[in-house]
């Protein structure tokens, strides 16, 4: 299992993030969200702030596949898309949904190699960021069928993103980030050699856990 990394905040005399926890923490994000939203399927990822590279991630069904995740992760990374995690970080709302009808779908290599192939016709897309603009993790949910996400879902997932953002922070470093003068890094800001050292992207994923507790 691969070592956490480092995040700002944390001092060096400081324990490591435990991995058992932040995926807890996850688990009851994907929870939170399935009773105030809805959803067919859902992942959640915990990052590492100073950089937006994930250590930790938990899903249900197709979407707690170890492969499927780190093609995911790879898309954010070394694809040009529409509603990155990162772009979704600095923008004002941190939620974005897309359905397979829309013209951004289409030309979506994350839609066209993942969520199509899967069977999902619906897509919410949302970031927990904390007061000091930190991006400490994100939500991806799934539907089906005729019922896509609405603007009330949009509202129900924003209200919870500053509330998971304080809890992993306080998993993986004891609390919130220091303010940073500079924007959020972008998640294809630096090549993938960069952002995913040569071992490969899912070196930097804890293995998963599926939601079980609430928050």
């Amino acid at each position: 299992m691969l070592e956490t990394r480092p995040v700002s905040g944390r001092s060096q005399d400081e324990p490591p993030a435990t991995p058992s926890r932040v995926e807890e923490v996850l688990a009851q994000a994907l929870a939170r969200l399935g009773r105030s939203v809805g959803f067919d399927a859902a992942r959640a990822l915990a990052y590492d702030p100073d950089v937006l590279i994930p250590v930790s991630f938990t899903g249900t069904g197709s979407l707690l596949d170890w492969k499927h995740t780190v093609a995911a992760c790879w898309n954010e990374q070394a694809q040009a898309d529409v509603h990155k995690f990162a772009d979704l970080a600095m923008s004002r709302q941190h939620v974005a949904v897309m359905t397979a009808g829309s013209a951004e779908a289409r030309e979506s290599p994350r839609w066209q190699n993942l969520i199509l192939p899967d069977g999902f016709r619906h897509e919410l897309r949302a970031v927990a960021v904390d007061d000091h603009g930190h991006c400490w993790g994100s939500v991806t949910a799934f539907r089906d069928g005729r019922r896509s996400f609405t603007d009330k879902d949009i509202a129900a997932a924003g209200r919870d993103l500053n509330l998971i953002a304080g809890r992993l922070s306080r998993a993986m470093v004891g609390g919130a980030a220091t303010p940073q003068p500079a924007t959020l890094p972008a998640f294809g800001s630096a090549t993938p050699a960069s952002c995913y050292p040569p071992q490969a992207p899912h070196q930097y994923l804890h293995r998963p856990r599926s939601p079980q507790s609430s928050l």
